[in-house]
Formats: structure tokens, sequence, C-alpha cells
């Protein structure tokens, strides 16, 4: 059986966060020794890995933060565009062997395949794969697609792997339309074949994907004005509110976050009440734009409620909020047990879980790769104290 498996990404924003939660709550069941490895961190030293930390969080992972990784993506990147790739490969093999000591098996995790440099991630990805000797499963996202582009576009990366002489043992793709999973499921397996010998297909869920209002806030760097209490209340949707107000009120959907300028006090009076009513959807809150906010009279009676929505605002045009919201992310955080609890479920209910464990179990490694060798051959050395001379 092997004692790793590399988790990729096929493309960005696949919700590889709910694959690996489930997969470290599947190993766990058969050791408690289970250590989390990426080879390459997309912030900095200082600003934690959100993956990383979630893993760590919520199972209680006996495993230093700092021994998780082995490079950021700068630092990757200066070694690489300075000719200094086979030195990079070299320190990924090294600290991932160093936690092959200290743990039964190891989750390892793929770069994010975001921003520039995407393209050359792949590459890297399937080279430290083959070169750790690790199955590849691959993460995937069928988020707005035909069934036909993704299997397109997994078939050909299934290719990339086996190209680069890595060993699939399966492929999960993630946020497909409900009434997709069946077909898609079937569609991969009759392209797919033996090439990817698991697959499963997960549907896509409302609240796993919208962020909370503190997300948002934090991304548009947003002042709170109202409503602190509530910052984690999901946005389903975003309204940008232009219109009067005998016309807007019949647009409201549940769960939205209404966006307007600072100055339309008669969209935030009427919204917290359209709210408090039974005849009208709950919202999420308020996004306040411009320099613009409501004057001492309109503040004074917000001052004086109890549990008003929240409401934050930006310096940005209304326009200009609109079109970055858009880019808005939300993450699973070890402190979001609500959305942990739900991706697990949907983990159980569609990945079949003990036809996973059976491919992990009959997994056998790949040849060794050179460097592998001569890092194992150095490694005898030193602890043989023996002086080796290599070609």
């Amino acid at each position: 059986m092997t004692n790793a498996i590399y988790l990729a990404t096929i493309e960005p924003y696949t919700g590889k966060s709910l694959v690996s939660l489930g997969l470290v709550e599947m190993i766990l069941r058969k050791t408690p020794r289970v250590g989390v490895f990426r080879p390459v961190i997309r912030g900095s030293r200082e600003r934690r890995d959100k993956n990383i930390d979630l893993l760590l969080a919520h199972y209680n992972l006996d495993q230093d933060y700092h021994d998780t990784y082995a490079f950021t993506r700068t630092e990757a990147a200066y070694l690489i565009s300075h000719g200094r790739y086979d030195e990079a490969l070299d320190k990924v093999i090294q600290n991932y062997k160093a936690l092959e000591e200290d743990y039964d098996f190891i989750l390892v995790i793929g770069t994010d395949l975001e921003g520039v440099g995407a393209l050359f991630e792949y590459d890297i990805n399937a080279d430290i794969a083959r070169n750790l000797g690790t199955p590849v499963l691959l993460v995937g996202t069928a988020a707005n697609r035909e069934i036909e582009t993704v299997v397109s576009t997994v078939s050909l990366s299934v290719d990339h792997y086996l190209d680069r002489g890595c060993q699939i043992i399966g492929t999960i793709i993630n946020r497909a339309a409900e009434g997709q999973v069946r077909m898609l499921r079937g569609a991969l397996q009759e392209e797919l074949g033996d090439k990817s010998p698991f697959i499963s297909v997960i549907p896509a869920n409302q609240v796993l994907r919208s962020p909370t209002v503190r997300e948002i806030g934090e991304f548009l760097g947003a002042d709170v004005l109202y409503g602190e209490q509530h910052l984690d209340r999901l946005a389903f949707d975003y309204l940008v509110i232009a219109m009067q107000l005998p016309h807007f009120l019949s647009h409201f959907t549940d769960n939205a976050l209404l966006i307007t300028p600072g100055d339309r006090c008669d969209v935030i009076l009427s919204a917290l009440q359209a709210h408090l009513s039974q005849n009208y959807p709950q919202l999420t809150g308020i996004l306040l734009t411009t320099e613009q906010r409501p004057p001492a009279s309109v503040r004074k009676l917000l001052d004086g409620l109890d549990n008003v929505l929240p409401i934050i605002a930006v310096p940005m045009d209304t326009y200009d909020t609109a079109v970055q919201i858009g880019d808005v992310r939300s993450y699973l955080t070890g402190d979001n047990r609500a959305k942990i609890d739900l991706s697990l479920k949907l983990f159980e209910d569609y990945v079949d879980v003990a036809t996973l464990e059976s491919h992990l179990s009959t997994a056998r490694p790949r040849a060794m790769t050179p460097k592998m060798f001569i890092y194992n051959l150095l490694q005898q050395a030193r602890s043989d104290k023996k002086h080796i001379v290599l070609p």
C-alpha cells in the first residue's frame, strides 16, 4: 500500500479544500499519524496557507506549520527563473522524506494553478509527484461548464500526467450541477477507462461557494459600520441598487448583499424594513460605495436599532465595487464548523470511499527516479559514514 497521495488540481478554484478534508478524514480512520505537505504555498512565510491551516486546525494534526511546505511561490519562482530547478526539486524531496520518518501517511497537496505561471506549475506538479513516487488524485471543476468541456479538460490532464511518468489513481470533479452528476461521471468513465481507475463527481453547493460578509469586507478593505456581530452571514447573490424605492423592492432575493451608493438612505432604510417583513426575502447585508455616508439623522436612527443587518462601506464607486466583488472567493476555515461538516457530508455522499481505499491499498510505488536514487544513496552514506563519489 502506498503511504502517500498527491492531490493535484487541473485548474484554479476546484474546491480542493473539500477533497483534502475528506481524504484526511478517510486516512485518519486507518492511522492517527497523518502528515500534510505542500511543495509550494501561494502566500508568504508570514501569511499562513489556508488549506494547510484548515487541516491542522480541524484535525489537530501533530505537525508544525513550518514543516508542511518547502517553498513559497515567490521562492520557487526565483530558483526556477535562475536555472536552479533541480535544486528546488531536491529541496522538495528532502522535506518530504523528512516527514516520511514521522508519519504513516502523507497527503501532498499540489500548487493552486492561479495567476501568472500556472501552466509551468502544471509541469512542476507532475515532476514532483513522479519524483516522490506518489500516486496522483486529480481534482477538477465542472462549475458553469458543459459535460463535453469538462471531459475534454480532464482527459488532457490525465494524459499529461501519464506522459510525465506519473501514476493516476483517480479523478474527482467538484462543483457539478446537480443534474449533471450521473451523466458526467458516466462520460468520464467512458472517456478515461483504465487511465483513471477511480472517478467521482461532487455537486455544487450554494452554501460552500457563497462568501461571508466578513470575507467580502476583508477582500475589499471595507469599513464595518453596523452589524459586526453578523459578519458571518452568507451572500448568495449581489444586487446593485440603482432604481427608486417602488421598483427595487421586487428584485430582492434570499441572502442577497445589496450594493448601493452611501447617500441612498432610502435603500438602507427600506432594506432594513424589508428584511424584517414576512413578505420579503431575508437579506444578507448592505455594501455602501463612494465617499458618501449616511447623514447624522440616519446614523442616529440606526444606532437605536437592535440586530441591524451588516452594513459595510468602501470608497470606490459602485461600478468598480461590483467588478471587484466578483473576484471574492470563499475559503473553508478551521473555525467554520458548519461548512466543514457540509463538506465532509458531500464527500461521504458522492465519493465511494471504500473503492478509493481499495485503490490506495493496491497502489505500488513506481520505479525510483534518478533524483530519488541519489537522495537515498546520500542518506545511506551519511548514516554509514561512507564517502561516495558520484559520476
